[in-house]
């Protein structure tokens, strides 16, 4: 299927789901693998979907959606924070990097929440990736042998070798 068709596809599909769906979750999905995607594709059946997409494309089309059915008030005041790249606040906008919906029928927001919860795992830490949450690491002994040097070396956090054991410098 070439690429325009794919487009006016996924536009469809979008715009159907903002006419027929009344409520949706916006997901940051970094580092989400296509296994955990699909059994919350599975576990919500029924109840919502999920749409992911190109942010452009998102943008774009939603606010054909807003224009075509000429939203005003409270309801294009948050369509219009979702569609910003950069809030009035300063902060960055909703639609950045890779993100998704995840449409809802009404009265079932909350039990489709458990199940994005239940489905939340924890990943590891890797170079180069932002947390979450701040994480502080004392400096200090950390009780791990010297042959474990590579995993802090990895996460860029300086270490030295005392005593038979890893200290964390700084």
């Amino acid at each position: 299927m070439p690429s325009r068709e794919k487009k006016e596809k996924y536009f469809e599909t979008l715009r159907s789901h903002l006419t027929n769906y009344d409520q949706m979750f916006i997901v940051h999905a970094d580092h989400v693998g296509s296994k955990l995607m699909a059994d919350i594709r599975y576990k919500i059946r029924g109840s919502g979907d999920v749409l992911m997409g190109k942010n452009t494309m998102m943008r774009k089309c939603i606010a054909m959606h807003v224009d075509a059915n000429s939203v005003e008030g409270e309801k294009r005041d948050m369509w219009d924070a979702v569609l910003s790249t950069v809030q009035a606040d300063g902060t960055v906008g909703v639609l950045r990097g890779n993100v998704g919906f995840i449409f809802v029928k009404a009265g079932m927001l909350e039990a489709v929440r458990t199940i994005i919860v239940d489905n939340t795992v924890p990943a590891p830490a890797r170079a180069g990736t932002e947390a979450q949450i701040d994480v502080f690491i004392p400096p200090g002994p950390t009780g791990c042998d010297p042959s474990q040097t590579s995993y802090f070396q990895a996460l860029n956090v300086p270490t030295k070798i005392s005593r038979g054991q890893i200290e964390i410098t700084n």
